[in-house]
């Protein structure tokens, strides 16, 4: 089983039984009501744990979620095209200010032009790391372009421009370009200039910037109208797995810095924003960098900090990536990287992921924040809904047959009809998650967010 973490602690059941105690029973008001409270304050861990699980689980999900504390739960949304919405915006805001403690719930029910009114100061000291690495392999001159245009569909921007966050507070970074080792000017619209000052021989930059730049190539040549094929390099190996191999051994020689930059980062940030964009290509970036997006894991799942995600950010951290349209003939021959890049310990990956017996490798989501089996499919449309039952039965069966449990079938075929049934289902089969193959897929429609807490187990639900 994968550790969820809180506060840097193993949050294990016995802990989510103590939390469960302290905060429902503080959740209890007069009368009746503290009659419970107090019957819950009184029983034993076992009894309770008993009572629990005879509790469905995605009734008892809501339960957990009802009872957390919102600036300790580790947290993470993921979105389809952004915070699109009047509703989602002051939605996150809410979420962002009582991470802060900042938040009077008098206020749940104002607009945004009030809730910019009123905590705008709040607001502005908002710290946000923006991971790009979704665009990196298009042009700068393109996403400039779009920046102007669509605003809304650039974290950095989206942010400043309609949720009050000072662009001064927006970190702008791409993996890719190793901000922790090299010294690097930045390039508006994709990356910040960054300064690490780490001493480092020239030749290993320029011997990376090399194989990164094969991976450029590869990806041109299958953008052209049509695709031309990528030419096999003399090393047999693919382009991925070339960059992957400098890539991780620059890493390693200088872990020190990597860890020192992660750790001061991800402790100053106040939400992580992944960018929405090249599916195949975001995945490659988080493969080739494994002991970073380690600690990107860590730290979301540690609460240290919040992190957000739209299209192409959201299906690259979740089991699998599977039903993304984008992976077309050569795509994962060229930017898929060797399972032997991808660490084993547990965190990410366990031995099941990566040794043939579970979901296809080069089709696993190389950021793996959660534990749960699950595939994302952003911007839904319909005619996904034959495949989605498909799969999700072939979910429901190995569930079932595996733990001897029995799922409601309305609950799988309501699965193609929008998240709010298909994350019922996942709640359940999520509790299996560690020996589960087979994932569950999660249509999702625009203007919509689905949020996930670690409290012992992961529980999902529709913002």
């Amino acid at each position: 089983m994968r550790f969820c973490f809180m506060n840097g602690r193993s949050f294990q059941a016995s802990a989510k039984i103590s939390m469960f105690r302290c905060c429902t029973a503080g959740m209890m008001g007069n009368g009746a009501s503290a009659g419970v409270g107090a019957a819950i304050t009184s029983s034993s861990d076992d009894d309770l744990r008993v009572a629990l699980q005879k509790i469905p689980a995605h009734e008892r999900g809501k339960l957990l979620v009802a009872a957390a504390d919102e600036k300790h739960t580790p947290c993470a949304w993921l979105c389809s095209n952004g915070l699109a919405t009047e509703y989602l915006r002051c939605e996150f805001i809410k979420k962002m200010l009582r991470r802060k403690g900042k938040f009077d719930n008098k206020d749940s029910k104002m607009d945004l032009a009030a809730f910019l009114a009123k905590y705008g100061d709040v607001l502005k000291t908002l710290k946000v790391l923006h991971l790009n690495d979704s665009l990196y392999h298009r042009s700068s001159e393109s996403i400039r372009e779009s920046i102007k245009t669509r605003y809304m569909y650039h974290w950095h921007t989206e942010l400043a421009n309609t949720m009050g966050f000072d662009p001064k507070n927006i970190t702008t970074i791409q993996i890719l370009e190793k901000p922790w080792l090299f010294n690097r000017p930045g390039d508006e619209g994709m990356y910040d200039a960054q300064a690490p000052n780490i001493p480092h021989e020239v030749a290993e930059e320029e011997e990376y910037y090399a194989k990164l730049k094969q991976t450029q190539e590869a990806y041109d040549l299958l953008k052209e109208d049509p695709p031309k094929p990528v030419p096999a390099l003399p090393s047999g190996k693919s382009c991925a797995d070339e960059l992957a191999e400098i890539s991780t051994k620059l890493d390693e020689k200088y872990a020190s810095a990597l860890k020192a930059w992660c750790d001061k980062t991800f402790h100053e940030a106040d939400v992580i924003a992944g960018q929405g964009g090249e599916v195949v290509m975001l995945n490659m970036a988080y493969g080739c960098c494994p002991l970073f997006a380690t600690k990107l894991v860590e730290a979301v799942r540690q609460n240290h900090v919040m992190y957000i995600s739209l299209s192409a950010s959201t299906m690259v951290c979740c089991k699998s990536m599977e039903m993304t349209g984008e992976i077309q003939p050569g795509w994962t021959e060229a930017f898929s990287v060797d399972k032997k890049f991808l660490p084993t310990d547990g965190l990410m990956f366990n031995r099941k992921d990566l040794n043939g017996s579970g979901i296809e490798c080069n089709v696993l989501g190389t950021l793996p924040l959660f534990e749960s089996p699950m595939a994302m499919r952003p911007h839904y449309n319909e005619s996904w809904e034959a495949e989605v039952l498909k799969k999700n039965l072939l979910a429901e069966q190995e569930y079932e047959k595996e733990t001897g449990k029995l799922i409601d079938d309305s609950l799988v075929s309501g699965s193609t009809e929008g998240c709010v049934q298909a994350l019922k289902l996942l709640n359940i089969i999520a509790e299996h998650g560690a020996e589960q193959d087979r994932p569950v897929f999660i249509c999702m429609r625009n203007d919509r967010a689905i949020e996930c807490k670690y409290m012992g187990q992961e529980i999902w639900r529709v913002v």
